[in-house]
């Protein structure tokens, strides 16, 4: 079974999650490394959001699975108002921020993407994501202002765009 421990570290205190029977203190082996460092150690299901003492706009770390970590940033501290959802299920609101995924170069597999290309002949895969220098490689030199030069690419078929992210 795999365990669901974790911890959240908020200002030199971990807070392990240990409201599983199989679960254990993440944070034992760090504290135990670092006997210099003032860390503390707390359970975090008997902790209160109230008792904690955090910074605006400082990350806090969440990591569970021994290596997978998030970030966690508080951005706005405020008081109770009346106009605000009185269900306290409904606090502290959550803002979850997506990580922007960006393809790696399928020919050299190093560079990050810079260009997309679809229905290339020269292509394995369609659509091709490719860094500047395997374009390079692969089609030749590339001008942007009046278009591919080469006499073997059919621009009519190939599509040729910029790649930044997904």
């Amino acid at each position: 079974q795999i365990s669901k421990s974790g911890f959240f570290f908020i200002e030199n205190t971990f807070y392990d999650d240990l409201r599983e029977t199989n679960n254990f203190r993440y944070s034992d082996n760090i504290v135990r490394f670092h006997p210099d460092r003032p860390y503390r150690q707390c359970v975090m299901e008997a902790t209160v959001f109230q008792e904690l003492t955090v910074r605006v706009g400082e990350r806090y770390l969440y990591c569970h699975f021994g290596h997978c970590e998030h970030y966690i940033v508080v951005t706005n501290v405020r008081m109770f108002h009346k106009e605000d959802n009185s269900d306290r299920r409904a606090w502290p609101v959550l803002y979850y921020e997506e990580k922007l995924r960006t393809r790696k170069c399928v020919i050299c597999k190093i560079f990050p993407a810079q260009k997309v290309s679809k229905n290339d002949r020269l292509a394995d895969e369609n659509p091709l994501y490719m860094c500047n220098n395997c374009f390079q490689h692969l089609h030749g030199r590339y001008d942007p202002v009046n278009g591919h030069s080469l006499s073997h690419i059919d621009r009519t078929v190939l599509h040729l765009a910029d790649y930044h992210h997904e």
